[in-house]
């Protein structure tokens, strides 16, 4: 058996024994305490709009009412983010060519804080709402009017490799031909 400071009592040291949790008491009497659960004077809330659609042309973002709720200290879209640097991919795997914009600091670029003109899943963060509450964080993303023009999607891998299919990302066009396996489930493909 192994106490909560880590010390064992069985030969062999900590390693591959069992631990006593600190967290499972307070967790089990509904007494933890979570990040969430903290309210210091002053803070403020974020919440994020997420794409309901898996792929679309944003046409329109209109936040004008969600500006004028009470409680709401800011709402913010791409356009308010033009001058920051793409958020950075820290890892692609070996053999692999990185399709994502250049990073400034030499890292391959993965994706901009917000989308502003494609969205390429869902849940593709949009816009943002900071507020006094949550809840008024949450009522400012409901009052955000967003138009989309649906663009083809694919849900299977198989139908991703076929010629013609929609890519998500427009850059990897040039090469996604190279970029492809060249086999699924035993087919051959040819490259290109």
């Amino acid at each position: 058996m192994t106490s909560v400071t880590g010390e064992s009592t069985t030969a062999g040291g900590v390693l591959g024994q069992p631990l006593d949790s600190r967290e499972d008491p307070q967790l089990l009497r509904g007494e933890a305490v979570y990040v969430a659960d903290i309210d210091l004077p002053g803070t403020a809330h974020m919440a994020i709009l997420g794409s309901p659609v898996a792929h679309a042309r944003i046409l329109s973002i209109d936040t004008s009412a969600a500006e004028r709720l009470p409680g709401v200290l800011k709402v913010a879209t791409a356009a308010d983010f033009t001058d920051v640097m793409p958020l950075p991919c820290i890892w692609i795997p070996g053999g692999v060519e990185s399709h994502f914009p250049p990073h400034p600091y030499g890292l391959p670029g993965a994706r901009p804080v917000l989308t502003g003109d494609t969205v390429r899943h869902v849940g593709d963060p949009i816009a943002v709402a900071v507020a006094e509450t949550p809840r008024q964080a949450a009522a400012a993303l409901a009052a955000i009017s967003v138009e989309y023009e649906p663009l083809p999607v694919v849900t299977r891998a198989d139908e991703a490799l076929a010629e013609g299919a929609p890519l998500s990302r427009t850059s990897a066009r040039a090469s996604a031909a190279s970029a492809a396996p060249a086999s699924i489930h035993g087919r051959r493909r040819s490259r290109v």
